[in-house]
């Protein structure tokens, strides 16, 4: 029963890891765009100021 409990402790903690590690991955890719956005809004400000 304590070598159950043992190895369903373990594979509860691999979940959570795996979990947190999805989400780390996702904050980072979200950043990432983000990033990418505000470029692109700069670039087309440049744009426009450069057409006016």
């Amino acid at each position: 029963s304590n070598d159950l409990k043992q190895k369903l402790i373990q594979e509860i903690e691999e979940y959570k890891n795996k979990i947190e590690n999805s989400q780390i991955q996702y904050q980072s890719k979200e950043n990432e765009l983000q990033q990418e956005i505000e470029q692109l809004k700069q670039l087309n400000t440049q744009q426009q100021q450069q057409t006016n």
